[in-house]
C-alpha cells in the first residue's frame, strides 16, 4: 500500500505468473496496454486488482470406427472437456 495524492500519474504492471494467462485489471479505469494500466490517482483510495486464468486447450478425439470414447481428467482449476467425434473416412 502506498500513499499517492490526488492527480498524480499511476502505472501499474501485472507480473507474469507461471501457468496462468493474464486477463485483465479491475478496480481501477485507465489507459491499457498489454499487463499495464496507467491511470490519474482519484481523491479517493484505489484497489487494483489484477486478474488472471488458467489457460484452456482444445481436444479433438477421432475414432475408427466410430466408438463410444471415454474422456476423464482433472486439475486444479476448472475442467472442461467437449470431445467431438470425426468419423474417418476412407
Amino acid at each position: 500500500m502506498s500513499n499517492v495524492g490526488a492527480g498524480n500519474s499511476i502505472s501499474l504492471t501485472a507480473p507474469s505468473v507461471t501457468g496462468y494467462n493474464f486477463v485483465a485489471w479491475t478496480g481501477v479505469t485507465g489507459t491499457v496496454s498489454g499487463n499495464g494500466i496507467s491511470f490519474s490517482m482519484p481523491a479517493a483510495d484505489v484497489t487494483a486488482i489484477a486478474t488472471y486464468q488458467l489457460p484452456s486447450y482444445n481436444l479433438n478425439v477421432q475414432s475408427t470406427p466410430i466408438t463410444g470414447v471415454a474422456i476423464t481428467g482433472s486439475n486444479a482449476g476448472t475442467t472442461n472437456y467437449v470431445a467431438t467425434w470425426l468419423p474417418v473416412r476412407p
